[in-house]
């Protein structure tokens, strides 16, 4: 019993689409021909291309390329990565005529990927922003001194410094403030990639509880540790593919940050994520949820817990402690430790984490919220108490892994491998 009690001091999954109290239904969503539709028939992504250049095309190769697809408008990622840009076109472009030139553009030698700019959606919340905003100087107040052990990069709605709970500074020191490229800004501690600026400020709150449950339980462990709290979802829990590939790629650019944090998804296999997540194995171990629609990720991927690369750690959300102690030796559990909403998975989810009832004081409000997000960030300050110099991505994702407890082998319908850190 006293395993299971550890256990489940444990991860918290990640999903593809945000973690929050009532996770949403699978039928909420359908796919059709590549575009995420909700109920209803609202298409909830637009009518972009997300290209890849060649290293080394140049501005005016770009341009003529350009042209050549008869693009309107185009946005590069604002700090990292000048070979990936968001192509628009204009409102009388049919949907026909923009898949066709995505995949005219698929054969194009000249770019090296292209695929939809589709949406990805944030569950629905009651998260309380915070009214006041924030300041770069307030900011410079919760930012280490030195950054130290291990930096952890959470992709998300970024940071709220002002009334988040923060007992203790905690933000990614860029010792050099150099100035982000393609940007008249100092990069001090993080980048918003939603409004295109250096203050990530969480105008929504899901960041703000992630970076928490990181924070709070390495604090209360005496773990040196930093944020770069990196920007790719807005105020109502909305991003897109471009945002998160950018968001991604400027993560990568920090040397520190060897763990990084993906408390969202979607069911849709995008090529250029999958691939900027194999080209960085050697770099960082992704954190991801598994998600919250109690769908078998074997049968139905979800992404980008289900992508196949080594440095990605999938996690599933386990019950309440109490729960799990109660049904411990009965035949309540249905042979399984997961909550109710959890996704599962034997061979593409890796362990389950606690993933219910996380409380906080935010903005003076007392919330309760629940989700594989909230075990997804777990899973992440798991990961960063047993990080060491020298360790592999790879390497720290067994090493969680092996400090985990397997699941009683007599139970039936086991839906996962794995198990909770001691």
């Amino acid at each position: 019993m006293k395993k299971l009690n550890m256990m489940t001091m444990l991860l918290a999954s990640l999903i593809m689409v945000c973690c929050s109290k009532e996770p949403m239904e699978m039928d909420d969503l359908s796919v059709e021909g590549g575009i995420i539709v909700e109920k209803g028939g609202k298409v909830k992504s637009s009518r972009e291309l997300i290209v890849k250049y060649d290293s080394g095309t140049t501005d005016e190769e770009k341009s003529i390329i350009r042209n050549t697809y008869e693009v309107e408008n185009y946005k590069q990622c604002s700090c990292v990565d000048d070979t990936l840009e968001l192509w628009s076109f204009s409102l009388s472009t049919t949907q026909t005529a923009i898949e066709e030139k995505k995949n005219t553009a698929s054969d194009d030698p000249d770019l090296d990927g292209v695929l939809f700019n589709n949406a990805v959606q944030l569950q629905n919340n009651s998260f309380t922003p915070s009214t006041l905003g924030g300041t770069i100087d307030g900011a410079i107040n919760m930012q280490v001194q030195e950054n130290e052990n291990v930096t952890i990069a959470v992709l998300d709605t970024g940071v709220n410094y002002v009334e988040g709970g923060f007992s203790v500074p905690f933000l990614y020191n860029n010792r050099n403030n150099e100035q982000c490229e393609k940007s008249d800004e100092e990069d001090f501690f993080g980048w918003d990639f939603v409004n295109e600026d250096n203050d990530p400020f969480d105008d929504n709150n899901h960041g703000t509880y992630i970076s928490r449950t990181i924070a709070d339980n390495l604090n209360d462990e005496g773990i040196p540790f930093q944020i770069l709290p990196v920007k790719v979802f807005d105020a109502e829990g909305s991003s897109s593919t471009f945002l998160i590939l950018c968001g991604y790629r400027y993560a990568l650019s920090k040397p520190e940050v060897k763990i990084v944090n993906m408390s969202f998804g979607s069911y849709l296999y995008q090529e250029l994520f999958d691939r900027f997540l194999s080209e960085s194995q050697d770099q960082v171990l992704v954190v991801t949820s598994a998600g919250n629609e109690t769908n078998d990720n074997d049968e139905s991927p979800h992404y980008p817990s289900s992508y196949g690369t080594e440095n990605i750690l999938a996690i599933a959300g386990l019950k309440d402690l109490e729960v799990i102690d109660s049904d411990a030796g009965s035949n309540n559990n249905n042979g399984s430790f997961l909550t109710w909403f959890s996704n599962y998975g034997v061979n593409s989810v890796d362990i389950a984490a606690p993933s219910q009832n996380y409380s906080y004081v935010v903005n003076g409000q007392n919330m309760t919220v629940s989700g594989t997000s909230f075990a997804c960030a777990y899973a992440s300050y798991r990961s960063a108490a047993l990080y060491a110099d020298g360790v592999t991505p790879i390497g720290l994702k067994n090493k969680v892994i092996d400090n985990s407890i397997v699941f009683p082998s007599g139970l039936d319908n086991i839906k996962h491998r794995a198990a909770l850190l001691e």
